[in-house]
């Protein structure tokens, strides 16, 4: 991969969009860390993900720079939560399909209710605007609606969540149960449908 070695040279905005990737090379982490990495090479960067997340090891992205990331294949709740610890300065984050497999929906599900009542920790992160599009499938709307409230109460800087307006009135109402003095950072929190 050539562009390895090329200089890159810093821009007002930056989108960068991986339409496919089998195995991930070394030569893709050399190029996108040195994009998203260390130096701000843009105003405003984006990464656009249209092939499997599960194919990278975000143990060697160093994006810390990365502003915007989306992801438009389906991601499961648990890699979710594990690309999101890698990038703690993303202050915004996209996802087409927030997927739960059949084998584990009791698993969620159970865990859920288990942690409904606890106090959960902050991630280490600076989202403040979280989009999920894709509206889920009828059987899965309970558990999507509670990992995305589980999601949103663990983010600290959270201002706003686009969601399907087929779910959006039920986020509103869930996300209002616990806009409460444990949960102080939900009280500013705009709530609107998916554009």
């Amino acid at each position: 991969m050539q562009i390895a070695r090329r200089p890159f040279y810093a821009t007002e905005d930056m989108h960068f969009s991986i339409a496919q990737a089998g195995n991930v090379s070394r030569d893709f982490y050399d190029v996108t860390n040195r994009l998203f990495g260390k130096t701000r090479r843009g105003k405003l960067t984006k990464l656009s993900i249209h092939c499997n997340v599960y194919n990278f090891d975000f143990d060697k992205a160093k994006w810390n720079t990365l502003d915007t990331l989306v992801i438009c294949r389906p991601v499961g709740y648990n890699r979710l939560l594990e690309i999101i610890s890698k990038l703690p300065l993303l202050s915004q984050l996209a996802i087409k399909i927030l997927d739960f497999d059949n084998y584990n929906i009791g698993t969620h599900y159970r865990h859920t209710q288990q942690q409904s009542d606890k106090r959960v920790g902050f991630l280490h992160t600076n989202i403040r605007t979280l989009w999920i599009s894709r509206e889920p499938a009828e059987n899965m709307a309970n558990l999507f609606l509670a990992k995305t409230t589980e999601l949103v109460l663990r983010l600290r800087f959270i201002e706003e969540l686009r969601i399907n307006q087929k779910i959006l009135p039920l986020a509103r109402s869930l996300l209002s149960y616990y806009c409460n003095p444990e949960f102080p950072h939900l009280a500013n929190i705009t709530v609107k449908k998916v554009d």
